[in-house]
């Protein structure tokens, strides 16, 4: 079987998505991880805890490096939010083996320059990371097979939704530098992601199930669920990794994007249609199809 080349970056915290979406690219045969790096806060303490979980479910040593990244958005004036409950992670962040010595941006350019268009680069925290190294070598966007990227929201007139979402609001700059590389890229917004809520019942499967991380990812999102007084967890990240193995879950609708980074709108994604543009947002899925895919490979 040919796997596709993945690399992924992180910001894994006590919010379960990001673990649950690390959980579903090491439970899915169809990709190989060559490396992640993790992004903003204590990208060192994330790095350590990613590999925790990784090789509880993988074994040590893990055959990938796990880099940390930058913890500071490319303008550090910005009013950044970081999972900062590290006290409380479920996972102490001591594995077996290190994380690479490589900055996050270095080990992505490394991984893709050794493998060039190959490599399909799945963002799920801030783009720091990926616009630092498309601006150290602007030529490593042509070398990459794709984007799959969580971020953005474009709906309209529904009130549940923020102007701006977390991932391109943390670091607009970094994301404009990113979206504007004309890689292939897919955009998952938040308009399609709270469409798969994680629900009670979904993590008693979890927890009930033989992979040894569904304890692990129980615990989080009940500890999750329970600082926010809330009892379901959008699975944003998972339908990222999901889509670079199933990516006839989603209608895709291609056009431009570009990001608002001035004023109290910084951070607001704008989506002007076009038949020919390098990247296609997702505006629906099939939630139920997500799920029975995503429980089926974790509680197998």
């Amino acid at each position: 079987m040919s796997q596709v080349k993945v690399f992924i970056d992180t910001d894994m915290g006590l919010d379960v998505d990001d673990a649950v979406a690390l959980t579903l690219a090491a439970y899915s045969q169809e990709l190989e991880i060559l490396g992640i790096s993790t992004v903003i806060g204590d990208t060192s303490a994330t790095a350590r805890r990613v590999m925790e979980l990784l090789e509880m479910i993988m074994g040590a040593p893990l055959k990938f490096p796990v880099a940390p990244g930058s913890p500071e958005p490319l303008q550090r004036s910005r009013d950044t939010f970081w999972d900062s409950y590290g006290d409380r992670q479920v996972l102490p962040g001591k594995p077996h083996g290190r994380p690479s010595p490589l900055p996050g941006e270095d080990l992505l350019l490394k991984v893709v320059n050794a493998n060039p268009g190959e490599v399909v680069v799945v963002g799920i925290g801030p783009l720091t990371n990926l616009a630092k190294a498309f601006t150290k070598d602007p030529g490593v966007a042509r070398k990459i097979k794709g984007l799959i990227l969580m971020g953005g929201v474009f709906g309209e007139g529904d009130p549940s939704l923020p102007q701006v979402e977390y991932n391109i609001g943390s670091d607009p700059e970094a994301a404009e530098i990113v979206l504007s590389a004309g890689c292939d890229t897919l955009l998952i917004p938040l308009d399609v992601t709270t469409k798969v809520q994680l629900t009670k019942g979904q993590l008693q499967q979890l927890r009930t199930s033989n992979n040894p991380a569904g304890d692990v990812l129980s615990r989080m999102a009940e500890l999750w669920w329970g600082l926010l007084e809330i009892q379901s967890s959008p699975m944003h990240d998972p339908l990222a990794v999901a889509a670079a193995v199933r990516p006839e879950f989603l209608k895709v609708r291609r056009g431009r994007v570009e990001v608002v980074c001035e004023g109290d709108l910084a951070g607001k994604a704008m989506f002007y249609p076009q038949a020919d543009a390098p990247v296609g947002i997702a505006v629906d899925v099939d939630g139920k199809a997500f799920f029975e895919f995503l429980l089926g490979r974790i509680c197998a």
